[in-house]
């Protein structure tokens, strides 16, 4: 019952569907669509078509589709619009500006989350900071950031034209990559399912003349010492030799008073 009831309603429709195309076709009119190269131009008249095509043909000659009003319109030739599709050319500095450069890594073999924990640290700040926080850092994203920093950095270098001294990470986000599933063994007996994540990362880097660095890098604590050692000596060395020359005045001035 049901089935026969959703074929006498898909008939209906359809029937209503070409008394509605019916309707809005005209006998009365002919659509001419000449062909010029690519270009496409619409034309009406009232001539009937002509007697070898009935339906759809093709004048020869002039290379002239000569197309009936009375069939269906979402069969007729399309518009102009849709046959010409401008295709444009994009420069690799379009997508995010003149001033712009760009790396990306995609597959890297960490989760999204540890990456991106990372990521938020260099986020606005100059590419030596950002380099100097990766090189400091123990993590295995410090490692992958700064790689892709340096690559970044050799792309507005070398292929944008950008000053090196003036970039700044304007923008970095981390994406989810694809994922492998693998056995989880469980006690008892029992197994599970583990997901080692991947996961994709890009950098973009902005020139910025003026941009100040807040990064200062501190010497090792044994040179520090060593600095601090040196400098001792030296001031006790001279506070010795002026109170030596000092004593050596005293001296022949007593001499010579004498």
């Amino acid at each position: 019952m049901a089935s026969s009831s959703v074929a006498a309603s898909l008939r209906l429709r359809s029937e209503l569907w070409r008394r509605a195309c019916a309707n809005a076709c005209t006998t009365e009119f002919t659509t001419e669509f000449t062909w010029s190269g690519r270009q496409l131009s619409t034309s009406t008249t009232a001539s009937s078509p002509p007697e070898d095509s009935p339906g759809t043909g093709t004048s020869t000659g002039t290379e002239t589709a000569v197309v009936d009003s009375r069939i269906n319109p979402l069969q007729q030739a399309p518009g102009t619009g849709l046959l010409e599709r401008e295709t444009t050319t994009r420069s690799p500095a379009s997508r995010y500006g003149a001033q712009h450069a760009h790396a990306t890594l995609r597959g890297a073999k960490i989760s999204p989350r540890k990456l991106n924990e990372f990521v938020d640290i260099i986020r606005g700040e100059h590419i030596e900071d950002a380099l100097i926080q990766c090189s400091i850092h123990t993590k295995k994203a410090a490692r992958m950031t700064g790689k892709l920093l340096e690559s970044a950095k050799a792309n507005a270098i070398n292929n944008h034209g950008l000053d090196g001294d003036n970039l700044k990470v304007d923008q970095a986000w981390v994406g989810k990559g694809q994922y492998l599933r693998r056995v989880s063994i469980h006690g008892r007996g029992r197994s599970g399912v583990m997901h080692k994540n991947r996961a994709h990362l890009t950098v973009v880097l902005k020139e910025e003349p003026g941009l100040g660095r807040r990064v200062q890098v501190m010497p090792p604590v044994w040179e520090r010492r060593t600095e601090r050692t040196e400098r001792t000596e030296r001031t006790e060395r001279t506070e010795r030799t002026e109170r030596t020359e000092r004593t050596e005045r005293e001296r022949r001035g007593e001499l010579s008073e004498s």
